[in-house]
């Protein structure tokens, strides 16, 4: 996983569009905005189509998300290269259920929510792991090593 931040004059369709062209960005990358310029998005797509924009939002292929934990400075955006702890759910928000028999990892150590590589989960996934393990009474919980907790 790779992070770049990249300055763009003006955070638009047309702009982000040539940045995922230009950078070669494909569907295993994201592209993180400030909570302001994200909102300008969402803004400008209810006026070019007349409806709300649908999130999680891909353009090109390119998952396009709202800063969570990382500062990105308005007009610029944060490029994660090969995003492992990327999220792209196409389903019902309210889908938050694991298939019978799916595993939910924790970390070993520390007992954070993590995925099969011990990488913490964040966003919809962490939350989608945390209702599974909450509500379903069968639930496949695994231990493994978590990059949390490595020394």
């Amino acid at each position: 996983m790779r992070i770049e931040t990249v300055p763009i004059s003006r955070i638009n369709y047309l702009n982000l569009r040539n940045l995922i062209l230009d950078k070669g960005l494909t569907m295993e990358d994201t592209i993180v905005l400030s909570t302001e310029n994200f909102d300008d998005l969402i803004l400008e797509y209810r006026e070019i189509y007349k409806e709300s924009m649908p999130i999680p939002h891909i353009l090109l292929g390119v998952l396009i998300r709202e800063a969570e934990n990382e500062f990105v400075p308005l007009q610029s955006v944060i490029i994660i290269k090969d995003d492992t702890k990327s999220i792209r759910y196409l389903e019902a928000e309210d889908d938050f259920n694991y298939y019978e028999g799916e595993i939910f990892y924790r970390c070993g150590y520390c007992g954070n929510v993590v995925n099969n590589l011990g990488l913490v989960l964040e966003g919809q996934e962490r939350k989608r792991a945390i209702n599974y393990h909450e509500n379903y009474q069968y639930k496949i919980v695994k231990h493994v090593d978590g990059k949390c907790c490595r020394p």
